[in-house]
Order: C-alpha cells, then sequence, then structure tokens
C-alpha cells in the first residue's frame, strides 16, 4: 500500500494550514521530511494543450521533477504522456 501523507489538518485550525485561496506551498510541505515521503507513488500527467496540433516535444518538466523526486527523495514516479495521444473523431474533423 503507497504511503498518504496528509498535507492540511481540516480539523485542526491552530496548525497553520487552514484551506484558503493564498496558501503559501512552504506551509503545507514543511513539517514533511525525506523520509515521509520515500516509497511514496506519485504520477504526472502530461496534458495535451492542442489537440489538433501535432505534439512535437518530449514532457521535459514532468521528467525533471520525476528525476529530483526519484534520485533524491525515493519516490516511486511513473509520467503519462497523453499529449502523445490525440483524438480523431468526427468533432476533430470538423475543426481541422
Amino acid at each position: 500500500m503507497a504511503n498518504i501523507i496528509p498535507l492540511i489538518n481540516v480539523n485542526n485550525p491552530e496548525s497553520g494550514c487552514v484551506p484558503s485561496i493564498n496558501v503559501h506551498p512552504s506551509k503545507i510541505i514543511k513539517d514533511i521530511s525525506r523520509k515521509d515521503i520515500a516509497g511514496t507513488n506519485v504520477v504526472f500527467i502530461n496534458m495535451p494543450l492542442r489537440e489538433s496540433a501535432r505534439p512535437n516535444t518530449t514532457p521535459e518538466g514532468p521528467l525533471l521533477l520525476m528525476t529530483n523526486l526519484r534520485d533524491n527523495y525515493a519516490v516511486n514516479v511513473s509520467i503519462i504522456d497523453l499529449n502523445k495521444y490525440r483524438t480523431r473523431d468526427e468533432l476533430w474533423q470538423k475543426r481541422v
């Protein structure tokens, strides 16, 4: 079973991590150590920007994040590149 890391404790408003519109990520992750996330499963999904355009680049951003998490934090990372797949249905034919 994968590790589950609770990021925000909604039941304890004094923890400083009350959900609001303006929460800096450092307030959420300040108490998480490398040991806490070791062995965690992470999935990055690379979404297509324009379905009518051909995919022409590799997902470098998710790959860099994946490499950092794998090498420095011992996290199991996967990438799903949905940018590779294009829908060729009737709606697509009308747009092209």
